[in-house]
């Protein structure tokens, strides 16, 4: 009996890792800053782009990306994620929780440079081989003081290749917005 219900358990965990999408990303300093100030307030801002990134992807991104940039645990990101669903009064009235406060001390500008959303087919056929199927996601931000100079700049990349269903783009803009953010926090906190 104890060796059927690990034998259950160990199968539910190999279907669950096969289930799953996998996003990869990287993040490309394009330029570092000479001297780092220390920030206590950051906001973001989405500078007008050439390439063509549907209005939901866009919003998307900028919800992650507020929430990775605002909230430090999981429980304060859940509870960001909801608030941004719901727009109740009560959540809104709550404080992030993080260290990062919204203001103007340091602007993120971002623009999402390509966006490829590949062939969910594929990534279900071949899951990952040779990349057939992938889609990406490129995003290029500035960071800027209060004065509006220039600090940083960096590209952060994520690729969406792998998962038995095809994957949601999601997992890459996750990535992406995450990078992102982590940059910012280890950068000018």
């Amino acid at each position: 009996m104890k060796v059927i219900r690990f034998s259950l358990l160990g199968l539910m965990g190999i279907m669950s890792l096969m289930l799953g999408a996998c996003a990869t990303g990287s993040i490309v300093i394009e330029s570092e800053p000479e001297a780092t100030p220390t920030v206590a307030t950051m906001s973001i801002r989405e500078r007008a782009t050439v390439a063509e990134v549907p209005n939901t992807i866009r919003s998307d991104f900028r919800q992650r990306l507020e929430t990775y940039l605002y909230a430090d645990t999981y429980y304060q990101r859940r509870a960001m994620q909801l608030r941004q669903a719901t727009n109740w009064s009560y959540l809104n009235r709550l404080g992030t929780g993080g260290r990062v406060k919204p203001g103007n001390d340091l602007v993120i500008e971002y623009d999402i440079v390509r966006f490829d959303a590949g062939d969910r087919s594929e990534r279900m056929l071949y899951n990952g081989y040779r990349d057939r199927g992938a889609g990406s996601v490129v995003v290029v931000a500035r960071f800027l003081d209060v004065n509006g100079d220039s600090l940083a700049s960096v590209e952060a990349t994520s690729q969406l290749d792998k998962g038995l269903f095809g994957g949601s783009m999601k997992r890459a803009l996750d990535t992406a917005a995450k990078q992102l953010a982590d940059f910012a926090k280890q950068t000018f906190l």
